[in-house]
């Protein structure tokens, strides 16, 4: 990677970026802990150029993305699909406001036929306006709540990730060195584990793998109590 008049070579995932590193850019903000063979011990002031670099919080931004996809929810699918869901109702009722006020200006039951192309709606010239325009604000308003309740649980579903993979985050960086013993404890990891040379992705394999020994133990001690 060009970085000014220097070509510099940085970890660009989760795959190449050690966990210390990548805790260290969260609470510090330092992009130079992208820079592979970087050592904070050895020079405080080398790359210092970079510490805030541009192009660097680009890579960290990508890099932080694939965390969050990675311990966040996995159901990106179906919140794809509940969102465009609740654009679809917002633009239906955007479209039945905006015809509804262009009959309301000109009294022509002409405008209201326009509401046949709209999914849920009907409109008859032969059928009294008035008792059409009726059904047609009952509709409006189910189709309000169903938008409302919609809105809702999106908040809750996926908005609600957002707080949750950071305190995931959180309770990461608190203390790796202590968690790498219980790392090697717990799952008998024979070696040392070396935060500087473990990847994130490794990292967080291990997690799910103390989480699901972690399950297993709580089932087998419950079949005991049985």
């Amino acid at each position: 990677m060009n970085l000014g008049n220097k070509k510099i070579l940085v970890h660009k995932g989760i795959r190449t970026i050690s966990i210390y590193n990548f805790c260290m850019i969260v609470k510090t903000s330092d992009f130079r802990f992208l820079i592979k063979n970087y050592n904070e011990d050895e020079d405080t002031d080398a790359y210092s150029e970079f510490m805030h670099d541009s192009k660097l919080e680009e890579v960290w931004n990508s890099i932080r993305d694939d965390y969050d996809k990675f311990v966040g929810d996995k159901s990106e699918r179906k919140k794809y699909i509940a969102l465009l869901g609740i654009d679809e109702m917002e633009a239906t009722l955007s479209l039945i406001s905006n015809i509804l006020d262009i009959y309301t200006s000109s009294e022509d039951p002409k405008i209201l036929w326009e509401l046949n192309s709209i999914k849920g709606f009907t409109f008859k010239h032969y059928k009294p306006v008035q008792d059409q325009l009726n059904i047609i604000i009952k509709r409006v308003k189910h189709l309000k709540n169903k938008l409302s309740i919609a809105q809702i649980k999106f908040e809750d579903k996926y908005l609600s990730n957002i707080d949750e993979n950071e305190s995931k985050l959180k309770n990461i960086i608190d203390d790796i060195e202590s968690t790498a013993q219980v790392f090697e404890i717990d799952l008998g990891v024979p070696y040392k584990i070396n935060t500087k040379e473990t990847s994130v992705l490794r990292w967080l394999n291990l997690i799910k793998l103390k989480e699901q020994k972690d399950k297993e133990a709580d089932s087998n001690a419950k079949k005991i109590k049985r």
